[in-house]
């Protein structure tokens, strides 16, 4: 694919995927909400003659949901045990988000790097900006089109099946490369004497489809033990190795070529902080359900004093 030009306008959202930032963000006022309604309902549930408007009570909890995100103090705190246990959850859930931002962003800003949008086949499937493919025909072709791997039926089903977007040979493939949004699927053999020299180019990390070299003999043809003795005894004294090291093309952009070492943080690695926020919720539930229980206890037992009296 055609290396992307270094951009450092939303280097600030990098440490994070973009499926977390949406969670994360409208995770915010949903907590807010649950906090509302649970801070509302203990005050109804105490007897608070001083009870407020649900939209006001709403408002503070979203002011203060908000500025924990950013280790922000608050005058406001909840007073009963219930909303106490949802707040010390969500404190959790935000004390890791905010030091795992903090380290990830230290690391891009200290390490500037172009950011590779496409480096595995799983990611060349779920992105839509590039269009893809190989050779017509070739074996890279046939192993997608014919492959029931998940993976290989998206990108036969997104892309590869229609003809517009394969290519004649590997110099059509490298030249669409330039000038369009594609991203070339080839032997890495058959565009090394290319690509290693011309640092437009960048090249993806997962390889796929690794090729080797052959020679052809007829069939039950005499000398074909005798040349595979040989070739066999070239590479273990490592002389096909050494041949590989001086004639194979060298890379000459590996220096260009800065690719992400950390991968943007996503939801499944903040699962236990997720867990820790939902059992918050659970311990606000159960709480706010035995207050209510005590409540309507108390409030039986007076009833039944003043029936006796």
């Amino acid at each position: 694919m055609k290396k992307p030009e270094d951009n450092g306008l939303f280097v600030y959202l990098s440490p994070f995927r973009h499926d977390f930032w949406l969670c994360f963000v409208l995770a915010i006022p949903a907590m807010s909400l649950v906090m509302a309604s649970v801070l509302y309902l203990e005050s109804a549930i105490m007897g608070d003659v001083s009870i407020r408007w649900f939209p006001s009570i709403f408002a503070d909890s979203l002011w203060f949901t908000f500025g924990s995100v950013f280790q922000q103090g608050s005058t406001w705190l909840p007073r009963e045990q219930g909303s106490r246990f949802l707040v010390a959850g969500w404190w959790f859930l935000t004390v890791i988000v905010s030091a795992t931002y903090t380290g990830n962003l230290i690391a891009a800003l200290a390490v500037p790097r172009t950011v590779m949008p496409v480096q595995t086949l799983e990611d060349l499937a779920r992105q839509t900006t590039y269009k893809y493919g190989p050779v017509d025909g070739t074996a890279i072709y046939s192993l997608i089109k014919e492959s029931s791997y998940h993976v290989y039926e998206r990108l036969w089903r997104n892309s590869i099946q229609y003809p517009e977007n394969t290519v004649k040979n590997h110099r059509d493939g490298l030249e669409r490369v330039m000038t369009d949004n594609f991203i070339y699927m080839g032997e890495l053999s058959g565009v090394a004497p290319v690509v290693f020299d011309d640092c437009r180019y960048a090249i993806g990390s997962e390889r796929f489809f690794p090729s080797g070299y052959a020679f052809t003999f007829p069939k039950d043809d005499p000398y074909l033990p005798l040349f595979n003795e040989r070739i066999a005894s070239l590479v273990e004294n490592g002389l096909i190795q050494r041949w590989r090291e001086i004639y194979y093309p060298k890379n000459k952009c590996v220096s260009h070529q800065r690719t992400r070492t950390q991968d943007p943080a996503n939801a499944e690695q903040f699962q236990g902080a997720l867990a820790m926020l939902c059992a918050g919720v659970v311990a606000a539930t159960l709480t706010l359900l035995g207050e209510v229980y005590l409540r309507t206890v108390r409030r039986l037992r007076r009833l039944q004093r003043n029936w006796t009296v």
